[in-house]
């Protein structure tokens, strides 16, 4: 379901508002007031918290890279992506794009691009009603259509946090690394050190040596930092965590999968009906809830769970 239907869904539940038909309104997510407001508010809301319930769910998750150089200790690891585009068309002034595969851009992302005809396609816009490999922005005029070229559309995913992977038996986080040169063949972990221990001991004097990366510590502003220093570049592979996404117009659909959707609904409905906790429309939210919830965190929580 995208947005409005989430809003229309849980006006078909509190099957509320005098000559309205449960389930009709509202016709827009945008410019709402009274009741409306209050429902659209709340979807977007609980879609958020559910985002923020556990730092792990899988439709969160991503991998990316950062390519080390020689003699250099800390590191950005800001992912970005770029896509040749299987077709880029518009209607009127709103552009459409499609990924090869599936993008996981968010609502709101500055995604650029190069290499369309005619140019007025390219630049960096701010994209919306995003599905797994569609996108719409808005482009300055109406332009012919489709656009032809080699396109493609680049942009810098959100990263979140930085998520490791863990050993068999002593859970011991740790990310993968390979000689660049070499490829993956070469790939080896580098270990988690805590930030404490990392900043006052492999950072500093005769302990700056430079060789293949073994350890790493994880800094606040999304620095990645290794130890020994690198005397070549590496390609340390990482997973990490998409920033939370907004849900802003008509057509915006959640990242989660779409068979949970309706926990969207069900967290909101309790929301609405906080006020009056003993109504039987906030018992039934809470019960049709609970029972989504705990499949939902079954399938879509790693069997080993991570922290710091």
């Amino acid at each position: 379901m995208n947005y409005l239907q989430l809003c229309q869904r849980l006006h078909l539940y509190l099957r509320s508002g005098t000559g309205e038909t449960p389930g009709s309104l509202p016709s827009s997510v945008l410019s709402q007031a009274g009741e409306l407001l209050q429902i659209t508010t709340h979807i977007a809301q609980a879609w958020e918290d559910i985002q923020r319930e556990y730092p792990d769910w899988l439709w969160m998750q991503a991998e990316g890279t950062v390519e080390t150089v020689a003699g250099t200790q800390d590191y950005s690891f800001t992912p970005t992506d770029t896509f040749t585009l299987s077709s880029l068309t518009s209607s009127s002034t709103i552009a459409t794009g499609t990924t090869p595969t599936p993008h996981r851009f968010i609502e709101g992302q500055s995604v650029t691009i190069a290499g369309a005809t005619p140019s007025g396609y390219n630049g960096t816009f701010q994209v919306f009603n995003l599905t797994a490999s569609t996108f719409d922005y808005t482009i300055g005029s109406v332009l012919s259509s489709p656009a032809t070229g080699t396109i493609t559309a680049a942009s810098t995913r959100s990263a979140d946090r930085l998520l490791p992977w863990y050993a068999r038996n002593d859970r011991e986080p740790y990310l993968l690394a390979y000689t660049t040169a070499t490829g993956v063949t070469d790939e080896q972990p580098i270990y988690f050190r805590e930030p404490g221990e990392f900043l006052g001991y492999y950072d500093r004097g005769a302990y700056v040596s430079q060789g293949r990366p073994v350890y790493y510590t994880y800094q606040p502003g999304r620095v990645l930092s290794v130890f020994p220093l690198p005397d070549k570049a590496y390609t340390i592979r990482y997973r990490y965590r998409q920033k939370i996404a907004t849900l802003t117009k008509d057509a915006s659909v959640p990242a989660m999968p779409s068979e949970y959707h309706i926990a969207i609904v069900l967290r909101a409905m309790q929301y609405m009906s906080t006020a009056d906790r003993n109504s039987g429309k906030f018992t039934s939210a809470i019960q049709q809830y609970q029972k989504v919830w705990d499949d939902l965190i079954l399938h879509q929580r790693p069997r080993i769970p991570w922290s710091y």
